[in-house]
């Protein structure tokens, strides 16, 4: 059970049995971790955490405010995010507000021979941000200009018709979609780095330069270039 507060303007919510959502509550394909949807937000969205899976969101229009883990960020058409499991969110405020949510396993779409791996826009906003947003708050997003929100627009809607229509082949042609996805967010990760993202920027050049160099002993010092 959870009650909801307002008080000072601030969504709460008081846990009495912790609200997980699972991947199988949106789909019962177990052999497919994969679930996209278009979601419209009229009204808040309560606290809720994703107990075995990782979510994608890209805003599709409107204005909302973000919670994350009891603080609040402002969120508009073209930002993207990730949230991984055990970290809780929702919306308040939504203003037209329609999105995207894309849920999957991550491990699932990326082989080890994935040379994504080997970008720092990868690691910054597939796992890097995720991970610092559970002990240091939700500290930035990725936002589109219009010909990057354009690009990322067509390849959401080709994913969820391909979702829905389920015709031969389906699940290679979404692998392969969400894997065009995931890089061209990395790339428009990478020449959208701003002054505030120095720390995840740091540390995601740092995890891309040991995954080209894996087969290498690699020093402290050389590590600390970058």
């Amino acid at each position: 059970m959870f009650v909801f507060s307002t008080k000072r303007n601030v969504l709460k919510i008081e846990w009495r049995f912790r609200m997980d959502f699972f991947l199988n509550w949106f789909t019962q394909d177990e052999t497919f971790p994969f679930f996209i949807q278009y979601g419209t937000h009229d009204e808040d969205l309560c606290l809720h955490t994703h107990a075995d899976f990782s979510e994608l969101v890209i805003v599709l229009s409107g204005t909302a405010t973000h919670v994350v883990d009891g603080e609040e960020y402002p969120i508009r058409k073209g930002d993207v995010f990730v949230i991984s499991n055990n970290t809780a969110h929702g919306y308040k405020h939504p203003k037209n507000f329609h999105i995207c949510n894309i849920m999957f396993h991550l491990s699932y779409f990326l082989d080890y021979q994935s040379d994504i791996k080997t970008t720092a826009g990868f690691h910054a906003l597939f796992v890097i941000e995720p991970t610092l947003t559970k002990t240091q708050g939700f500290k930035r997003q990725l936002t589109l200009n219009l010909a990057q929100y354009e690009e990322i627009h067509t390849l959401i809607v080709s994913l969820k018709n391909e979702y829905e229509t389920k015709l031969p082949g389906y699940q290679t042609m979404i692998i392969s979609l969400l894997s065009q996805l995931f890089t061209s967010l990395s790339r428009f990760y990478d020449v959208s780095q701003k002054s505030d993202s120095k720390e995840v920027v740091s540390i995601a050049n740092t995890i891309a330069y040991m995954e080209n160099h894996y087969n290498e002993d690699l020093s402290i010092e050389e590590l600390a270039q970058y």
